[in-house]
């Protein structure tokens, strides 16, 4: 999950668009959905 976290600050960052954080977002959640901690 931190690995996951990391990458959506780093995508964030680097793109500063409001598509990124969220497609970012819904990849965190299906991560915690699955069950990767």
């Amino acid at each position: 999950m931190q690995s996951a976290l990391q990458l959506i600050s780093v995508g964030a960052s680097r793109q500063k668009s409001i598509s990124t954080v969220r497609r970012a977002v819904k990849i965190a959640f299906s991560y915690r959905r699955s069950g990767h901690s």
